[in-house]
């Protein structure tokens, strides 16, 4: 496979590892630096509620809503 990178033809290999290498090898202490932050946010959730734990209250809610779901089906056949 055969691309083409800045006019001339490289190989697949060659069309990677070039841009890789010219980012690599800029000075990073030329770039500016600007400090990451995280805002937090209010959720607004009841107390009583474990953030850390919502995936697992979400699958427990799957469940129930799949079993009336066949409940349901059953009682109608």
């Amino acid at each position: 496979m055969k691309l083409r990178i800045g006019g001339k033809k490289n190989d697949s290999t060659d069309a990677l590892n070039v841009p890789l290498r010219r980012g690599s090898s800029e000075d990073p202490a030329s770039a500016p630096k600007k400090r990451f932050r995280v805002e937090p946010h209010s959720l607004g959730l009841r107390p009583g509620i474990n953030v850390r734990r919502l995936n697992q209250l979400l699958d427990q809610l799957d469940v129930q809503t799949f079993i009336a779901k066949r409940r349901a089906s059953r009682k109608k056949h």
